[in-house]
C-alpha cells in the first residue's frame, strides 16, 4: 500500500532522546500505521544503533543513515528521493502535533489538485494555540518541471501543531512568585493569580500545561490581566485570570501550570522602537495561593480530574494518573449482596471529596486479576463490582485510571460455596522459632574408677585423673575403698 505522507526528521547526537519522544509521540495518530511513515534521517554515528532499537518493532519507522553530502543545506528540507509518502512533512525533534494531524493534512493534500507545495496554517480558534505554518511537499513535486513549482494555501479549521515547552534556562526571563487560586466553574477549571513581572508591561499572556509524561504543551490564552502597581513606589505586578477546559485534552497524563508572559514593546533612551528585537517570554511555574486549599477533584468525560500541589507548584492530573484519590478501605464500608445475576460489591468511599458527580470507569484487582468496576460519585460516592475467583484469601486493590493500582488494605475472601467477604488481612504468625541442634550425649563409663569419680567432688577431679593413670597407685587405691 502506498503511503500517503513521510514524516521526515533530521535527528543529531544530541536529539536522540527527542526524537524518540516523537516517535512515541506519533503512536497516537488517527491515521491507520499502514498510511504513514517516519524517518529517521541521521548522519554516521554511535547514535545510529539508539534509533535503530527505537524502530525495530516499528514497521512504518525507518532510519536513514546520510553521508555528508547527503544532508540538506536546510534542516527544513528532505531527500525525496528516499521517501515513500506521497506528501512529506518536516518535522524537528522537539515537534508535537495533535492526534489527528497527519489525517486532516491527508485530507488536506487530496484537496490540494496538482499543487507541489501546501501551505497550511491553523485557524485561530477561541482555545486553539497555533503554531507557524505547516508545510507539506509533494514527493513528486521536487522534480525540475518548466513552470516551477505551484503552491497553494489552505487553512485547518483546527491547530495541528503544539507549542514548544516553556524553556526558562534564562533566569533573567523567569518569573517568580506567581501564585493562583484554582476552582472549579461548569467543569472548566478557573485560574485566578498574580504575578511580579521583570518588565514594565506586558503585551499578552498565556496559560501553558506541560504533560510530564508525554512532553505534550497546552497552551490557552489568559482570559484577563492588567499591570497593577506602575507607580514609583509599588513594584509592577500582573493580576491575571484564565479558564482552561479539561475536557479539550485527549491524554491522560499529570500537567504542570506555567504562565508564560510576553513583554511589551518599550523605547530605548534615544527614542528607537525595540519593536524588531527578538525577546523571549517570560515564563514560571504557577503555584498555590498561600493559605487557600486546592479545589476537590472532579469527573470530567468520565475521568476523574485532580489539581494539587507538588511542592514546585500546581499539578492538573488526569484521570488519577499520578496518585489514587481513594486511599485505604474500611471495611465496615463493604458490603456484598448475592442476587440472581452473582455477587455486588459496593464499597461506600465517604473521603472522596468532589466537585460534581459522574461515572468513571475503572477496575478491582482480586490477587492480581482486574475486574471490571465502576466508581460512581454522587452524594454518596461508592464503587460497585462484580466479583468472582477461587476459594482463598486475595490482596484487594483498585485503579480507576492509567496509573498504578493502589493497595485498599484489605482482602477479598472467597469460601467453597462462593461467598464473598471483605476483611482486613490476617496478621502474620510469628515464625517458629529454631533450636540449634544439640550433640548427642556422649556414654559414661560404667567401671569401678569412673563410679568412684562421678562420687568425688569435682575439685579433685584432675588429681583423680592422674592417679588412674598409674598402674600400681591404682590398684592400691581400689583396695582402700573397698571396690574389689
Amino acid at each position: 500500500m502506498t503511503r500517503r505522507i513521510t514524516v521526515w526528521t533530521p535527528v543529531a547526537d544530541d536529539t536522540v532522546a527527542s526524537a524518540t519522544a516523537l516517535v512515541h509521540h506519533l503512536d497516537a495518530q488517527t491515521l491507520p500505521v499502514q498510511e504513514w511513515e517516519v524517518v529517521l534521517a541521521a548522519s554516521p554515528g554511535p547514535h545510529v544503533a539508539d534509533l535503530e532499537r527505537v524502530a525495530a518493532h516499528r514497521p512504518n519507522v525507518r532510519v536513514l543513515v546520510q553521508d555528508a553530502g547527503e544532508v540538506p543545506a536546510d534542516e527544513g528540507e528532505a531527500d525525496h528521493a528516499r521517501a515513500e509518502g506521497e506528501w512529506v512533512l518536516v518535522l524537528a525533534p522537539d515537534d508535537r502535533v495533535e492526534p489527528a494531524a497527519l489525517s486532516r493534512l491527508v485530507q488536506l493534500g487530496a484537496e490540494a489538485g496538482d499543487h507541489d507545495v501546501l501551505s497550511v496554517r491553523a485557524a485561530t480558534t477561541l482555545w486553539g494555540v497555533a503554531d507557524g505554518t505547516v508545510v507539506l511537499t509533494r514527493r513528486e513535486g521536487s522534480r525540475a518541471r518548466e513552470g516551477g513549482q505551484r503552491a497553494a494555501e489552505r487553512v485547518a479549521p483546527m491547530g495541528l501543531r503544539r507549542r514548544v515547552a516553556p524553556s526558562p534556562s534564562d533566569p533573567a526571563h523567569v518569573l517568580s512568585e506567581i501564585t493562583a487560586d484554582v476552582r472549579w466553574v461548569d467543569g472548566v477549571l478557573e485560574f485566578l493569580g498574580r504575578a511580579p513581572l521583570h518588565a514594565a508591561g506586558a503585551a499578552g499572556a498565556d496559560i501553558v500545561l506541560v504533560g510530564r509524561r508525554t512532553g505534550v504543551v497546552h497552551a490557552h490564552p489568559v482570559d484577563t490581566f492588567t499591570v497593577s502597581g506602575d507607580d514609583e513606589d509599588t513594584e509592577p505586578s500582573l493580576l491575571w485570570t484564565a479558564s482552561v477546559p479539561v475536557e479539550a485534552h485527549d491524554v491522560d497524563d499529570e500537567l504542570e501550570v506555567w504562565l508564560e508572559v510576553e513583554p511589551s514593546d518599550t523605547d530605548d533612551e534615544e527614542g528607537a522602537s525595540a519593536r524588531g528585537a527578538l525577546r523571549p517570554p517570560l515564563v514560571g511555574r504557577v503555584e498555590a495561593a498561600p493559605d487557600r486549599e486546592l479545589d476537590a477533584p472532579a469527573v470530567v468525560r468520565g475521568r476523574l480530574v485532580s489539581v494539587r500541589s507538588d511542592g514546585e507548584g500546581i499539578v492538573v492530573d488526569l484521570g488519577a494518573t499520578g496518585r489514587s484519590l481513594l486511599g485505604r478501605l474500611d471495611p465496615r464500608h463493604a458490603t456484598v449482596v448475592e442476587d440472581a445475576t452473582g455477587s455486588l460489591l459496593t464499597v461506600e468511599v465517604p473521603q472522596l471529596e468532589h466537585r460534581s458527580t459522574g461515572v468513571v470507569e475503572g477496575s478491582l484487582l482480586i490477587g492480581g486479576v482486574p475486574l471490571p468496576a465502576r466508581l460512581v460519585i454522587d452524594e454518596f460516592p461508592r464503587v460497585e463490582c462484580r466479583l468472582t475467583g477461587s476459594p482463598g484469601r486475595a490482596a484487594l486493590e483498585w485503579s480507576f485510571g492509567p496509573g498504578p493500582a493502589a493497595p485498599t488494605g484489605c482482602e477479598v475472601i472467597t469460601s467453597p460455596t462462593g461467598e464473598f467477604v471483605v476483611a482486613t488481612p490476617r496478621p502474620e504468625a510469628p515464625a517458629a522459632t529454631v533450636r540449634a541442634p544439640r550433640a548427642p550425649a556422649r556414654p559414661q563409663a560404667t567401671g569401678p574408677v569412673a563410679a568412684l569419680r562421678r562420687r568425688l567432688p569435682k575439685g579433685v577431679d584432675p588429681v583423680v585423673a592422674k592417679l588412674s593413670t598409674m598402674h600400681s597407685l591404682r590398684g592400691a587405691y581400689r583396695r582402700a575403698t573397698g571396690l574389689r
